[in-house]
């Protein structure tokens, strides 16, 4: 059914799933993110950005604000890494794929009630 919309309603469909899936791991890397000033755990987003006209690539992780979160994620050489984004994916990627897959299923679904199918 998926592949009989449109280009248009697939990348709308797989954005509004991809985020609401994205915001499970947004919310646990904040959980998870070190609070010495609070700036890194504050400045967790979501951005996605159409890869072809049926494919979208989401990104999970700090804002430019907070950029020194990949230093404290994977650490340097004076510093530890102290990971915050890997273990948000290993306690809720299952989770986020589900609701990516149920999401996208709903959207299937309303499409095919407003007769777009």
């Amino acid at each position: 059914m998926f592949n009989t919309l449109s280009s248009k309603l697939q990348l709308t469909f797989l954005r509004r799933a991809g985020r609401r899936a994205a915001e499970l791991l947004r919310d646990e890397a904040a959980r998870n993110a070190p609070r010495d000033s609070g700036t890194l755990a504050d400045s967790m987003t979501i951005k996605t950005r159409k890869e072809s006209d049926t494919s979208i690539h989401i990104m999970v992780g700090p804002s430019k604000k907070a950029f020194y979160g990949r230093f404290v994620e994977t650490g340097t050489k004076k510093m530890s890494a102290n990971p915050f984004l890997f273990p948000a994916l290993d306690n809720k990627g299952d989770e986020a794929a589900a609701v990516f897959a149920n999401e996208l299923v709903k959207e299937i679904e309303k499409a095919f009630q407003k007769g777009l199918l």
